[in-house]
């Protein structure tokens, strides 16, 4: 009997501290990605918005083909060195994602999907999606809303209908497959992602 007692309260002990270990886990992971989105996405957008000031919408859609996987690519390998050490990362992944995607490469995973599709729900239903972290033992990814922020952003994105011709031809040419149009001010575009693998 006493042993039975002895095992059952090693496990309570043990689950404890592995929650504990989760939770703190969690909260890292989602103090990471919110410094990771701020030394990433403003970094990324004046970028755009100066290349289509100075080139123009379409060309811009051309453009970013190329340059937004680059400079992600680029942002990683900074942050992983960045955190690693000091947190005890093993990999770094960021990135956005969307329901509704323009690069196939913003196709989100089955965690990230789950949480846009509760955030859309939450979108329908008048709450506005907040930033979102789940994950257990050593894999966890934290996800920060994208929003259409400004009207040069609909220039791309906004109602097809309202797309100029040239940008419309260049989107067929470039995106077949695009499904990133008919937003408007304001609107959840995607996610910024931050998945994290500790040691």
């Amino acid at each position: 009997m006493k042993k039975t007692t002895l095992l059952l309260t090693v496990i309570a002990v043990f689950a404890a501290w592995n929650c504990s270990g989760d939770a703190k886990k969690k909260e890292t992971t989602l103090s990471l990605a919110q410094e990771s989105f701020q030394l990433s996405m403003p970094g990324m957008a004046k970028e755009v918005t100066t290349y289509m000031e100075t080139k123009g919408v379409a060309e811009t859609v051309v453009y970013c083909q190329s340059f937004s996987p680059e400079y992600m690519s680029g942002k990683e390998k900074e942050l992983i060195k960045l955190f690693a050490e000091k947190h005890n990362l093993q990999a770094v992944s960021i990135g956005r994602a969307s329901l509704k995607t323009r690069n196939s490469s913003n196709t989100p995973d089955e965690t990230q999907k789950q949480i846009l599709d509760a955030w859309a729900q939450s979108e329908q239903a008048g709450t506005k999606a907040s930033p979102t972290v789940v994950g257990k033992g050593k894999e966890y990814t934290a996800m920060i809303p994208i929003r259409i922020a400004g009207e040069a952003c609909l220039k791309c994105h906004g109602p097809a209908d309202t797309l100029d011709e040239e940008v419309k031809t260049i989107l067929a040419e470039t995106y077949p497959q695009d499904k990133a149009v008919g937003y408007s001010l304001g609107e959840l575009r995607g996610a910024f992602y931050f998945k994290a693998l500790y040691r």
